[in-house]
């Protein structure tokens, strides 16, 4: 599907900088060749609210911004201290080797409000950030740990294929 719609996390620009030049070490320790996500692309997806062949329709994404309105929930502290490959997709991404509870409250929050609207969304499974996509892959290993606190969540419009997330709207988390 060439366009998809999500919930998500996304670092400051000054913390994806950060989170970017942490990657491109990983990169070259573990030998990876994998193009490196642009920073402005860093993210966490909190909920999947599907694909679409010709477009995001209208009335999803009016639900979707209903829903979200009606979330209030607190700032997040967010880190990941694990680097992984997941082979299926060739993704090389950061996650937390302990469940962080507030991520996944928000993570539910989310979904049970997009249900309530009307639109059918599947869990994204565990919280991760994708640093790149590479053949080759690492053995899973910990890292020095890598994060930032969320104060906000976006849905966000990707433009499959193309590198391109287009956000459609910013909902703040309470300090």
């Amino acid at each position: 599907m060439p366009h998809s719609l999500f919930f998500a996390l996304v670092p400051s620009a000054e913390d994806a900088q950060r989170i970017a030049q942490v990657a491109k070490t990983l990169r070259a320790e573990h030998g990876l060749t994998g193009k490196l996500l642009q920073p402005e692309r860093l993210h966490v997806t909190l909920r999947d609210l599907g694909g679409y062949e010709k477009g995001v329709p209208d009335d999803v994404v009016a639900a979707a911004k209903a829903a979200a309105a009606a979330v209030s929930m607190p700032c997040i502290d967010v880190a990941f201290d694990r680097l992984l490959h997941f082979p299926a997709s060739r993704a090389v991404v950061l996650r937390s080797g302990t469940p962080n509870a507030p991520l996944a409250a928000l993570a539910q929050t989310l979904g049970l409000a997009v249900r309530e609207a009307g639109i059918t969304t599947k869990a994204s499974g565990t919280a991760h950030m994708t640093l790149m996509y590479d053949e080759r892959g690492v053995p899973e290993c910990s890292i020095e740990p890598v994060g930032w606190t969320a104060t906000e969540f976006v849905l966000i419009h990707s433009l499959v294929g193309k590198t391109e997330h287009l956000v459609l709207g910013r909902w703040p988390l309470q300090g």
